[in-house]
């Protein structure tokens, strides 16, 4: 019998920058698995190639993150960085700094 070796695969993580429109919580119990999902819903505006202006998305931030708190303080006219796994999964929301008042910000560029 034969082993195989078990190599980790590094998962890659994008990095999209976002100007806030809203945010939603969310709370719920899944039909298909009967257990909560909660977390916050962001309300996003961010660029696209293949769109002329800027394309408009909802991403979910999952509480299973543990990142609530950062999340929380986010509000309408911020840009944020989220970072993405391979699948793109929400695994990180950081607050881009403004340079008028270090939170509010500018559609993303």
């Amino acid at each position: 019998m034969r082993k195989e070796s078990k190599k980790k695969k590094k998962e890659r993580i994008n990095v999209m920058l976002a100007y806030v429109l809203g945010t939603e919580v969310v709370s719920y119990t899944s039909k298909k698995t009967n257990l909560l999902v909660s977390g916050i819903s962001l309300h996003v505006a961010y660029k696209d190639p293949s769109v002329f202006g800027e394309a408009a998305d909802k991403v979910f931030v999952s509480d299973n993150l543990r990142i609530r708190g950062d999340v929380e303080k986010v509000r309408p006219g911020m840009r944020v960085d989220l970072d993405t796994n391979f699948r793109g999964n929400v695994v990180g929301v950081k607050i881009v700094p403004d340079e008028n008042n270090g939170t509010a910000g500018k559609p993303a560029k």
